[in-house]
């Protein structure tokens, strides 16, 4: 049998978003590689240099035949292109949602793009629950919810790390807590660090780490200055680029304080492989959170009292890890995809 070509189109914009959308896209590739399709990417920055995987082909234009087209975050001048391409090549188009505020994404489009997706796109995808009724409501395509997935095997050598060298938060060195991210306000580090203050006076040798790469940027060097002058913190730590793995594995606590989901991913990864690491998670009830975290370990958003008692509570309970849902394991979404790709050819 005669292997199905996939071209997977990104932006070439730079944000979180679409770093997630091609981590994501990748990690599915190499999945997909093993079934009957060969997969391509495409980018209108084409030199961007994707990982290495076998078989893959980066491509500079849409010539090709493909028999799907699978977009996401994609530029309005790249939903021209990619419509003129569908329509060459008889190929039927997929499009991924993976913006924490879809609404928001979707109000910034041209009434002219929304009628090309809609005429064009044979079938929607969204990462969360939440985002479903909001994409329908634009769309008369079909819309399917098919989650990121984590990789549990690549997870589980940290996972026994954990296990050795996790400090308990009732230990004289006190607990360790994660940030990672970039430190904006809209990513709540501001209440965070007005919550940690609260975690200080309860345990005094606390730690707080920020793991940030955008280490030489202005807001970078905001949340530097606030850390020494206006929050007079000692014991918080700012670090560069790190394992993030590694780094989940010798922490006590990881803390994502989303004020909203713009410019967010739908689904926080780092949240599932925290908890699939060993390690709890808090976070805000913003986006998809709750479709991954149990009630009492999401706060309200832009309050730091209610991310301060959730992470006090977080850290005095002992079985705050619970079992990653199986619609986020690699063989679950590979699967939901691969039925997708069999209906859609269908």
């Amino acid at each position: 049998m005669d292997k199905k070509n996939i071209v997977m189109v990104m932006d070439k914009i730079e944000n979180p978003v679409v770093e997630a959308s091609r981590k994501t896209a990748i990690e599915l590739s190499r999945e997909l590689l093993k079934y009957e399709y060969k997969i391509s990417f495409y980018s209108p920055v084409y030199r961007y240099k994707y990982p290495e995987i076998d078989n893959l082909n980066v491509i500079k234009f849409l010539t090709k035949r493909f028999e799907i087209i699978q977009s996401t975050n994609i530029s309005q001048n790249e939903v021209m292109l990619t419509s003129i391409a569908k329509v060459l090549n008889r190929s039927k188009w997929i499009h991924v949602f993976c913006e924490g505020d879809v609404e928001y994404y979707l109000k910034r489009r041209s009434n002219l793009t929304l009628k090309i997706l809609d005429r064009a796109i044979d079938k929607f995808v969204v990462m969360a629950e939440y985002q479903k009724p909001i994409v329908e409501g634009y769309f008369n395509s079909e819309v399917v919810v098919i989650p990121p997935f984590v990789d549990l095997n690549k997870i589980s050598a940290y996972h026994k790390k954990k296990d050795h060298n996790s400090q308990n938060s009732n230990n004289l060195d006190g607990p360790k807590i994660l940030f990672m991210g970039y430190p904006s306000e809209n990513k709540g580090v501001y209440d965070l660090l007005e919550a940690f203050k609260g975690v200080i006076e309860c345990y005094p040798n606390a730690k707080l780490i920020v793991a940030d790469n955008q280490a030489h940027s202005e807001c970078t060097m905001k949340f530097k200055n606030a850390v020494g002058k206006i929050y007079n913190l000692d014991n918080v730590s700012l670090m560069g680029i790190i394992d993030p793995f590694e780094m989940l594995s010798l922490v006590d606590l990881y803390v994502y304080p989303l004020r909203s989901a713009r410019r967010t991913i739908a689904i926080p990864l780092s949240l599932i492989e925290s908890h699939a690491i060993g390690t709890p998670a808090v976070s805000t009830d913003v986006g998809g959170v709750s479709e991954i975290l149990p009630k009492d370990q999401i706060a309200e958003p832009n309050n730091p009292e209610s991310l301060l008692k959730t992470m006090l509570n977080t850290l005095k309970k002992n079985n705050t890890i619970f079992k990653i849902p199986k619609k986020f394991t690699k063989d679950d979404v590979t699967n939901n995809y691969l039925r997708l790709y069999e209906d859609i050819l269908s």
